[in-house]
C-alpha cells in the first residue's frame, strides 16, 4: 500500500497551477495532462497563496506548478506556500534553460524547498509524478506526517504546548506601569480588548489548539486586515489580558527616551528577533506573563514577517515594478470604482490615454537604461502636475493612463468637466518637451513629446472598455496628425451643455 492509498488527504487533494510566467504551449499542456486530477489554474502567484490558505479541509491543495518568480527569492516564495498549507509540494517549470543552466538552477530549487524542477521541452508524465496525483506512488511520508496535524508548528515547539503561567508578585506601581503602557500603545500596533464582539474578541475555540489561530491569522490576511493585531488579540485571549502592544525599533538618537526605551527599562518588552534582524519589541502589561509570552516569539516573528512579505506581494500584484505607478490590473479595477462611484455623484471622470512618441527610437540610440529613466522621469512629471485624487498607469511598454478622479462634490446638471483637466494635460505636455536627461546629454538637442487622448465620462463612454477604447482611438489619431498632440473628445466640440442623463 502507498502512502496516497494510506493517506486520505491525497486523495482528494488537487494540484494548482500559476499561469504568470508559463508560455500558453506549457499551461494547455499541463492542463491537459491534470484536468482529471482537478486541476485549478490562477493567473498570478498572489492568487495561488490566496487559494493555497482559503481551500477547504476536505479538498486542500496538493501542489502548486508554477515557473520562476524573479522578484521574489526561491525561499520566501517556498515559506509563504508552506505557511498557508505545510503539506502543499511546489513545482518549478524553468523555460528556455539548456542543459547545465537548468541542473544548477534545479539544484538551487530543491535546496530552497521546491519538490522538483522541470525544464522544456516539458515532460509531462514526470510532472504528474512530482505533483503526487492520484495516478502517482510515489509521494512521500513526509506528506502524510505533515497531514496528520495541518497548520501545526513541528512536534516539540513550545507554541504547541505552552508552560504554565509563571505567577509573580503583585506590581507596587499600577501608575507608572500604566503610563509607560499608554505611550507604547500611542506609537504601536495593539490588540483589541479580550471579551469585545467581532475581530477583536475572543477566539471561537481558542483553546482548540495553534491550527484555529492560523486559521484565523490566514483569514485575517486574505481579506487585507492587520496580521500583527490579528496576532496579538490570540495572545490576549490566551492569557486574557488587554495589555499587548507591538513596537517597532525606534528612530536611530531616541532611544534614551522614546516609548520603547521606558517599556524595557521597565521589564515590559519582550525583542521579536526573526534570524539576525529585530523586527520589534512585544510590550506586555504584567511581568508574570512574560515567560509565557517567551514561548510565542517565534510564532509571532513569523506571522509579522509573512503578513509583510505577503503585503510586497499584494503591492506588485497591482502595481509596476519600474515606474511605481499602478499596473493594467489596477487600472481596471480603480475606473470601474470610480465609475459606479460617479454614476451616483452625477461626476464627471476624465481619462488620459498617451504614449511617448518614438521611444523605441531611444532605446535603440541610447539603451535600456536611457529608456528606464524616461520612463520614471514621465511617472514622476505625471504627479507633479496632478490633483491628489488622480490615478497614474502604465499599461505597456511606454503606454501610461491617466484617471482624472478628484472631486470636490457632485456636479450640477448640465455642468461642464473643470477645464482645469485639460490644463493639467498641456501642462504635463509642455512639461515632457522640455525634459533633458543626462543619460543622453546635457546639450543634446533629443527633445521628448507625447501623443494623447482624453475623453470623459458619461459623453465619451460609460463603461472602462469604452472609455479606454475611446481614449486609446484619440491617442492614435493625435500620433497621426503629427505627435505631440493631445487629441479631446466629441464633448468638448459637440456635447456641450448636455444632461449625462441624456448623453
Amino acid at each position: 500500500m502507498t502512502a496516497i492509498d494510506r493517506n486520505p488527504r491525497l486523495q482528494r487533494a488537487a494540484p494548482l497551477l500559476i499561469r504568470e510566467g508559463l508560455s500558453d504551449d506549457v499551461v494547455r499542456s499541463v492542463q491537459r495532462r491534470l484536468e482529471g486530477d482537478g486541476l485549478t489554474t490562477v493567473d498570478s502567484l498572489l492568487d495561488a497563496i490566496h487559494l493555497t490558505g482559503t481551500a477547504p479541509l476536505e479538498s486542500p491543495i496538493s501542489a502548486v506548478i508554477l515557473g520562476e518568480c524573479p522578484a521574489f527569492a526561491r525561499r520566501d516564495v517556498v515559506n509563504a506556500f508552506r505557511t498557508m498549507d505545510a503539506a502543499v509540494r511546489l513545482v518549478m517549470i524553468l523555460e528556455d534553460r539548456d542543459r547545465d543552466a537548468l541542473e544548477e538552477d534545479r539544484s538551487g530549487a530543491i535546496s530552497s524547498g521546491f519538490a522538483g524542477v522541470l525544464g522544456a521541452p516539458l515532460d509531462i508524465e514526470e510532472l504528474g509524478r512530482m505533483v503526487g496525483n492520484p495516478g502517482n506512488p510515489a509521494s512521500d511520508v513526509s506528506r502524510e506526517q505533515a497531514d496528520a496535524k495541518p497548520g501545526t508548528p513541528d512536534a516539540g515547539d513550545a507554541v504547541e504546548s505552552p508552560p504554565g503561567r509563571e505567577e509573580g508578585p503583585p506590581l507596587e506601581d499600577h501608575s507608572e506601569v500604566e503610563r509607560v503602557l499608554r505611550k507604547a500603545r500611542e506609537h504601536g500596533t495593539t490588540g483589541s480588548p479580550v471579551g469585545t464582539s467581532g475581530r477583536g474578541g475572543r477566539l471561537p475555540g481558542a483553546d482548540r489548539g495553534p491550527g484555529e489561530r492560523d486559521v484565523r491569522l490566514i483569514r485575517t490576511l486574505m481579506s487585507g486586515g492587520d496580521v500583527v493585531e490579528c496576532a496579538l488579540d490570540i495572545l490576549q485571549a490566551e492569557l486574557g489580558t488587554n495589555g499587548l502592544c507591538f513596537l517597532p525599533d525606534e528612530p536611530s538618537g531616541s532611544e534614551a527616551s522614546g516609548p520603547l526605551a521606558e517599556a524595557v527599562r521597565a521589564g515590559l518588552a519582550l525583542p521579536i528577533p526573526s534570524g539576525e534582524r529585530l523586527l520589534g519589541h512585544l510590550v506586555h502589561e504584567r511581568p508574570e506573563d512574560r515567560t509565557q509570552l517567551q514561548t510565542w516569539m517565534e510564532w509571532l516573528s513569523h506571522w509579522i514577517v509573512l503578513g509583510g512579505q505577503f503585503e510586497q506581494l499584494e503591492q506588485m500584484a497591482w502595481t509596476d515594478h519600474l515606474t511605481g505607478a499602478g499596473n493594467r490590473r489596477a487600472l481596471e479595477q480603480i475606473l470601474d470604482t470610480v465609475l459606479e462611484s460617479a454614476r451616483e455623484e452625477l461626476a464627471a471622470v476624465t481619462v488620459m490615454c498617451f504614449d511617448i512618441d518614438d521611444f523605441k527610437r531611444y532605446n535603440d540610440r541610447f539603451g535600456h537604461e536611457a529608456g528606464d529613466h524616461v520612463l520614471r522621469e514621465t511617472v514622476r512629471l505625471l504627479r507633479s502636475v496632478i490633483r491628489r485624487g488622480d490615478h497614474v498607469f502604465r499599461v505597456g511598454g511606454d503606454e501610461f493612463v491617466v484617471v482624472f478622479a478628484d472631486r470636490s462634490g457632485p456636479r450640477s446638471r448640465g455642468s461642464q468637466p473643470p477645464d482645469s483637466i485639460e490644463k493639467i494635460a498641456e501642462r504635463f505636455q509642455q512639461q515632457v518637451g522640455s525634459l533633458r536627461l543626462p543619460q543622453i546629454g546635457v546639450d543634446a538637442k533629443e527633445t521628448l513629446s507625447i501623443s494623447a487622448g482624453l475623453v470623459t465620462y458619461p459623453w465619451d463612454g460609460r463603461t472602462t472598455r469604452e472609455l479606454l477604447t475611446a481614449a486609446d482611438r484619440l491617442a492614435l489619431r493625435s500620433k497621426r496628425s503629427g505627435k505631440n498632440v493631445i487629441t479631446f473628445g466629441p464633448k468638448t466640440e459637440d456635447d456641450a451643455g448636455s444632461d449625462p442623463d441624456q448623453a
